[in-house]
C-alpha cells in the first residue's frame, strides 16, 4: 500500500528484488521502529517498521504469494495463528561476533551491529548478549528452552575463550566435529 522510490539490485525472468530508498507516500501501517539497534543498521528485525497488525496481515499475504507463485496453489487459503508477543519472543538467535560481543548482521550485508539485548530476545538470551564473553568466535548460534530455562551456545569456529555466564551451554564447533556433543532440552 506504499509508493516507494527504490533501487532495483537484481532482476530475474519473473521477479525482481530492490531496496527502498525512500517512502514517497508511506502506507498508515508504516511506524517509527521501536528497537534502537534498527536506526543503526540492524537487520535482526526485519518487520519492525511495521505495526504488529499490519504484520499479521503482510505476512499472510507472503505465505498467499509464495504458494500461488512457488506452490502452484491457485487459491490458498492461509489462516491466521493467534496473535503472538511482539517483544521477548525469539528462542534461537544467529548472530556475529567481533571482538568478543555479540551482534546482529546488517541488512543485506555479513558484518554486524552490536547489540545489548534487543527487542525480540528472550529474556534469557538477552542476559547472555549483555553479560555474555563470546571468546575466540566469530559467529555464535544461541538458543534456550522458554519452558526449561536451558541455554544452549554453539560457537564458530571455537569456544576457546568463552565467559557466557552460569547455566549456559557452550560448545565449539570445532569441538562439535570431533565428536562431542551438547544438547538442549525444550518442552512442549
Amino acid at each position: 500500500g506504499e509508493t516507494v522510490e527504490a533501487v532495483v539490485y537484481e532482476e530475474r525472468s519473473t521477479y525482481a528484488r530492490a531496496v527502498m530508498v525512500t517512502a514517497v507516500s508511506p502506507s498508515p501501517e508504516r511506524v517509527e521502529p521501536p528497537c534502537p539497534h534498527v536506526g543503526r543498521g540492524c537487520g535482526g528485525c526485519g518487520w519492525q517498521h511495521i505495526s504488529p497488525s499490519g504484520q499479521v496481515e503482510l505476512k499472510a499475504a507472503v505465505v498467499t504469494e509464495a504458494l500461488r507463485r512457488l506452490g502452484g496453489v491457485s487459491a490458498p487459503t492461509v489462516v491466521l495463528g493467534p496473535a503472538l508477543a511482539t517483544s521477548a519472543y525469539r528462542t534461537s538467535l544467529r548472530l556475529g561476533v567481533v571482538d568478543g560481543r555479540p551482534g546482529f548482521r546488517r541488512r543485506r550485508r555479513h558484518d554486524g551491529v552490536v547489540v545489548d539485548g534487543g527487542l525480540v530476545a528472550h529474556p534469557l538470551l538477552a542476559e547472555v548478549l549483555v553479560t555474555g564473553d563470546f571468546g575466540d568466535a566469530t559467529e555464535a548460534v544461541l538458543r534456550c528452552g522458554a519452558r526449561t530455562g536451558q541455554r544452549l551456545c554453539v560457537l564458530t569456529p571455537t569456544a576457546a575463550g568463552a565467559d557466557l555466564g552460569p547455566g549456559v551451554r557452550a560448545v565449539g564447533s570445532d569441538e562439535l566435529a570431533a565428536g562431542r556433543r551438547r544438547s538442549l532440552r525444550i518442552s512442549m
